[in-house]
């Protein structure tokens, strides 16, 4: 959780992605989904 007070603040949506693929309360297709969005924007 140290990223919460990075200087500059990480991308929003790679922090979102990285929950989402990294949690297996999330449905597999939805975390697949994620997946391709994070590799995307890396």
């Amino acid at each position: 959780m140290d990223w919460l007070w990075q200087d500059p603040l990480p991308n929003y949506q790679l922090a979102l992605a990285k929950i989402i693929t990294t949690n297996e309360a999330f449905p597999a297709g939805l975390r697949q989904l994620y997946q391709g969005f994070r590799d995307f924007l890396k």
